[in-house]
């Protein structure tokens, strides 16, 4: 026998196995009282799972609208923040040119007094 074969007699046995299976369980939710209150049991079950599921998708929704939010603030936040480091950098900047500009005055003025004799330039 071949390996196709092989494969098809096995699906054909699954399938039917599976079809008996499932006509006996259908018959025994269905028919019997043990299978009934097996049923309603599932039923009960399957609501309860459904309604903590409705919960949780509604808890989940609010937690991410909440955090949702906290991101936005932090977003603000971090917006002002890097809004006054940068005011503060443009102000330490215009201070540290100040002192260059001084700096060099003063070094322009110790270099004449320098190259200069009795009050007249050396060159």
């Amino acid at each position: 026998m071949s390996e196709d074969n092989l494969q098809a007699n096995n699906f054909i046995k699954g399938l039917i196995t599976g079809a008996v299976i499932g006509t006996g369980l259908v018959w025994f939710l269905n028919s019997t009282d043990k299978g009934k209150e097996i049923k309603k049991e599932i039923k009960d079950k399957s609501e309860d799972v459904l309604d903590n599921l409705s919960d949780l998708v509604q808890d989940f929704e609010e937690k991410g609208q909440e955090f949702k939010e906290k991101v936005i603030q932090v977003k603000k936040d971090f917006e002002e923040k890097a809004k006054d480091f940068r005011q503060d950098i443009i102000e330490e900047g215009k201070m540290g040119l100040d002192r260059v500009e001084e700096l060099e005055e003063k070094s322009h003025k110790a270099a004449q007094k320098f190259f200069t004799r009795k009050g007249k330039s050396l060159s």
